[in-house]
């Protein structure tokens, strides 16, 4: 406990400094990934491997479910991993019957990362939708795919993510997020040229025209902010609803980066920000009015809070933050809250259940990352969660335990 207090006050200390915190950290983790051996894995759960040939295979971020009710996986696979994406020319978007393990779908897309893929995700069971990059024109776009038919559109904006509901998506600029966070952005790109600025509402109709909904100008304002170095939107995320959504707005000023929360309804046409600390880090919508979320509070509190998006109070989820206490990636599913960490001092990732009908937490196992991921090649599990109802729950991870990454899914039965 000594030594977990003694790496929160230095990492406190050097927030100033990202790029030396970030060295010291890899140097730290280096040392005792040499003087100690620990298990790859550790788990009670039943893992099944999504392979396709001897490539890696992920899914991307943890917002999204990568299986459909027709046992179609949707997933990324390359030859390797390990080095940074702007070295790799292409990737392969497949969909995988897990039932008859029969690859039936596989394309190629110039428009990725290590940590979201191309923003592959379902729209319903028939259509899903990823992003690629058009090299005549310069720009990213979206590409919607029937997996039954196989009938394509190319749509002019990436998606961040979809509002099926609405047969409409939201876009954000991939190439902002190539220079500012690369870990987010896409790096085919040759010039700088038609940045998309702020959030944009965009339709699978393409017969219907796009609409900027948010722009940095707005935000900037709106926060009353005169002082920055940079600016990024990230992390959009719709309500199972479709009708609102919520996203990141970054700042960067003199080495430091104040994260903010925004909440819009789209039915409304109305931007609410949630108050809190300097981080705001990983979000899920439970329902269509209440988010997860880890973050620092107003009063400097750390941890798992439900926010109520109807009057922006904050609650914290004390249990969950007691035994989950560093930042992870939550995922909701019919009264059960799936989350992670990030890499210890022994690089090792733990997966944690918690029920929010009794405040059970259960430790789903743990998960070894070479030091040779790390920084943009790292391997966050990114778990998504699905329970069904009856008692059977299950999950998907991406994972670098076995050498190489790999997308598994995980599965409890209870009887």
């Amino acid at each position: 406990m000594m030594l977990k207090k003694i790496e929160n006050i230095v990492s406190e200390k050097l927030v100033k400094v990202p790029f030396l915190k970030n060295s010291i950290k890899y140097i730290y983790q280096y040392m005792w990934d040499k003087i100690t051996s620990v298990p790859p894995v550790t788990t009670n759960w039943k893992m099944k491997e999504i392979t396709n040939d001897e490539d890696d295979t992920f899914f991307g971020y943890f917002d999204k479910y990568p299986e459909n009710d027709n046992s179609l996986v949707l997933f990324h696979s390359t030859p390797c991993t390990k080095i940074k994406p702007k070295k790799v020319d292409t990737i392969k978007v497949c969909v995988k019957n897990v039932s008859t393990n029969e690859i039936i779908f596989s394309t190629n897309t110039k428009a990725f990362n290590w940590q979201q893929g191309s923003r592959a995700h379902w729209l319903d069971n028939e259509r899903f939708c990823f992003n690629d990059y058009d090299e005549k024109n310069d720009l990213y776009f979206c590409r919607l795919i029937n997996i039954n038919s196989f009938d394509e559109k190319k749509l002019d904006f990436p998606v961040a993510d979809s509002l099926p509901k609405r047969n409409k998506y939201l876009s954000i600029d991939y190439k902002v997020l190539s220079k500012i966070r690369p870990d987010y952005g896409y790096f085919s790109h040759k010039k700088m040229n038609d940045v998309i600025d702020g959030v944009y509402l965009c339709s699978f109709d393409k017969e219907i025209e796009n609409k900027q909904l948010i722009s940095s100008k707005k935000v900037l304002e709106l926060l009353n902010i005169k002082e920055y170095e940079q600016c990024k939107f990230n992390h959009v995320m719709s309500s199972p609803d479709s009708d609102s959504f919520i996203f990141l707005f970054r700042v960067y000023n003199k080495g430091i980066r104040y994260d903010h929360l925004g909440v819009y309804d789209l039915n409304n046409d109305k931007l609410n920000f949630i108050k809190t600390g300097r981080i705001v880090s990983h979000c899920c919508w439970i329902n269509n009015n209440e988010i997860i979320a880890y973050l620092e509070s107003s009063d400097k509190t750390k941890g798992y809070f439900i926010i109520s998006v109807a009057n922006l109070k904050l609650d914290i989820l004390s249990q969950l933050t007691k035994v989950s206490s560093t930042d992870g990636h939550p995922s909701f599913s019919n009264g059960l809250i799936l989350t992670d960490s990030y890499p210890n001092r022994k690089r090792l990732k733990s997966l944690f259940l918690y029920d929010c009908s009794d405040g059970n937490n259960e430790i789903i196992g743990t998960f070894y990352e070479s030091i040779k991921y790390f920084g943009e090649t790292r391997c966050d599990l990114h778990p998504r969660l699905l329970c069904d109802g009856y008692g059977r729950v299950a999950c998907y991870i991406d994972s670098v335990h076995s050498g190489n990454r790999h997308l598994y899914k995980l599965i409890r039965d209870i009887k």
